[in-house]
């Protein structure tokens, strides 16, 4: 894989969401490619800072459930499915 491949993969991984299959592979290029490796330090940090500068927003459930069906109503048929949690839905900003 080149770095463009990888790079594409970088928010998945920082989400701890990268597929055991790759995160090995992933973490070796990091240990080869310098500039992979600096991304990846570059975004934790400010994810890191986001963290400790933001603080969680309680949505009222009525606004939630207006902006889940927008988003649906903007889905394509395949990614409307539902959620493994029991029709709960996690909406992650950071």
């Amino acid at each position: 894989m080149k770095c463009e491949d990888w790079t594409e993969l970088i928010d998945l991984y920082l989400d701890n969401e990268l597929p055991e299959s790759l995160r090995g592979r992933f973490e070796r290029h990091l240990m080869r490619c310098a500039g992979c490796a600096f991304e990846v330090r570059t975004l934790e940090q400010t994810l890191d800072s986001l963290r400790d500068t933001v603080s969680p927003v309680k949505i009222p459930s009525a606004t939630l459930e207006r902006m889940e069906a927008r988003l649906q109503s903007r889905l394509s048929p395949r990614l409307k499915t539902p959620t493994a949690n029991g029709g709960q839905r996690t909406l992650r900003l950071v």
